[in-house]
């Protein structure tokens, strides 16, 4: 693995241990919070429980497909996950 690889996987890594953090807090239960602005402009839009789930479902499908693509570039790497 040539040094510009192995900066490229240690950034993947770190990218892929944070998405599977977020998707591990997700199933835990944490709750989902939709906002909007930061700071004194900050506002929370409340979302039915229905369309929480089904937001939550959407982010979790998301996070397993990037998980599964961060997966295979470290194989093609060399590196096991």
């Amino acid at each position: 693995m040539k040094a510009a690889q192995l900066d490229e996987a240690q950034a993947l890594v770190a990218a892929r241990n944070q998405k599977i953090a977020l998707r591990d807090r997700l199933l835990a239960g944490d709750t989902l919070h939709l906002t909007v602005g930061d700071g004194s402009g900050l506002s929370e839009i409340v979302l039915s429980a229905a369309y929480a789930a089904e937001i939550r479902g959407t982010v979790l499908a998301a996070l397993a497909k990037r998980i599964t693509a961060d997966d295979e570039e470290l194989a093609r790497l060399g590196v096991e996950p």
